[in-house]
């Protein structure tokens, strides 16, 4: 008696097209800014394109995308790569008025297998660091100041958020690996002390 081949059930095969259709729309790089904004009249691709920023993305597809992390920037590829290298660190001012610096997690620092789960620290740094994300500086701050915070006596009472960074050459340009990076202070603050013990689990 031969058994029939299984197939694929229609609806699985539904969903397969939707997810495929939905990430690649997710996928598509920004129109023009002019296109975009209606300054200007675009070719079809633009168009599409545009179309794609105003209804597909803020659409109901972005409850689908979103949530489970398959959304991926143009931007990651192209048109350049990121010209600057660079990392965060905090000037931290401690209640006996010492002060030092500590460094948001670097990648560059840690072992490989830490490298994998801690990507997100990067990626966060990168995001966040954009005016546009200002509203999430201050969480940022107290964040440093708690891992900062090692002696419950003498926790950071204040800090400055840092962008260490230096530019990129060209390929064809000689890269000198120890080229010192610049430091632009875009943040302080003052320490919420209360929430610092009690994310510590101290009591005060």
């Amino acid at each position: 008696m031969s058994q029939e081949p299984r197939t694929v059930r229609l609806p699985l095969k539904i969903w397969w097209w939707i997810h495929v259709v939905l990430v690649t729309s997710w996928c598509f790089p920004h129109p023009p800014p002019a296109v975009r904004e209606g300054r200007a009249q675009g070719g079809p691709l633009d168009n599409m394109l545009a179309f794609n920023d105003k209804h597909v993305r803020p659409g109901p597809s972005r409850w689908y995308v979103e949530p489970l992390g398959l959304w991926q920037y143009w931007d990651m590829f192209a048109p350049d790569p990121l010209r600057k290298d660079y990392y965060f660190d905090a000037a931290i001012q401690y209640q006996d008025g010492t002060t030092k610096s500590v460094e948001f997690p670097r990648i560059k620092n840690m072992p490989l297998l830490e490298k994998y789960y801690k990507e997100r620290y990067r990626k966060y740094g990168e995001r966040v660091h954009d005016s546009d994300y200002q509203y999430l500086w201050p969480t940022w701050a107290q964040w440093m100041a708690t891992q900062a915070t090692l002696d419950k006596s003498n926790p950071a009472v204040g800090l400055n958020l840092q962008k260490k960074w230096r530019d990129v050459p060209p390929p064809s340009q000689k890269l000198e690996p120890d080229r010192p990076f610049a430091t632009t202070m875009f943040h302080p603050q003052m320490v919420d002390l209360q929430r610092l013990y009690r994310d510590k689990g101290w009591s005060k």
